[in-house]
């Protein structure tokens, strides 16, 4: 999975190069405010910035939209959360319709992907533990899947492994889901337009 530069930097090393940079823009454009005046007061013509209301809309239109997108990435992945914890313990409970040694390996199986699931979520912005994590419950998802198939042979398991199968197919397609979230950021280049906006704006 391959993420940019931006989306890897923290939050708060971000806002400190923003505001440093605004620090500079501004006194860039009360130097550049001061020669247009000088300039304009020796032409004996009057100033008149007619981009700068257009740059205002594209700067207001910019962050509605990115702001916008934002929100609905927060929303979309706390539902997503949501729902992977209920098909977890939805899988976990069918586990005990099977007999106390097959519901004990299986139980032993789900401990071990639910501290996977969770060092994912852990993993924050770290791309190389956000795919270990991923990998190993992978890993583990199928070996469940394996543990539920063989059982599905043994006809006194027939009706529990009904029930085990679609939870392990909803537990198994919930974190392809939850990692094309991960993807569906916001673009950065809507990011890129909205700084460079703003700072020529502070600086007109």
């Amino acid at each position: 999975m391959k993420v940019s530069l931006l989306f890897e930097t923290d939050a708060w090393v971000i806002s400190l190069v923003l505001f440093c940079i605004m620090l500079l823009s501004i006194w860039l454009g009360l130097k550049t405010g001061q020669q247009r005046k000088k300039y304009f007061s020796t032409k004996g013509d009057s100033e008149s910035s007619p981009g700068i209301g257009h740059l205002t809309g594209l700067l207001f239109f910019l962050l509605a939209f990115t702001f916008g997108m934002s929100g609905s990435r927060f929303d979309t992945r706390r539902q997503v959360v949501v729902e992977e914890a209920n098909v977890i313990g939805t899988a976990i409970l069918r586990a005990d319709l099977y007999p106390a040694n097959e519901r004990l390996k299986l139980r032993t199986d789900f401990k071990a992907y639910v501290e996977a699931r969770i060092a994912y979520y852990q993993a924050g912005a770290d791309i190389k533990k956000v795919l270990l994590a991923d990998s190993l419950s992978q890993d583990i998802s199928a070996k469940l899947w394996a543990a539920a198939t063989q059982l599905s042979l043994d006809s006194p398991y027939t009706n529990a492994t009904r029930l085990m199968i679609p939870a392990l197919n909803d537990m198994m397609d919930i974190t392809t889901t939850r990692l094309a979230g991960e993807k569906a950021k916001v673009p950065e280049r809507i990011f890129m337009d909205a700084i460079c906006t703003c700072l020529h704006q502070r600086i007109l």
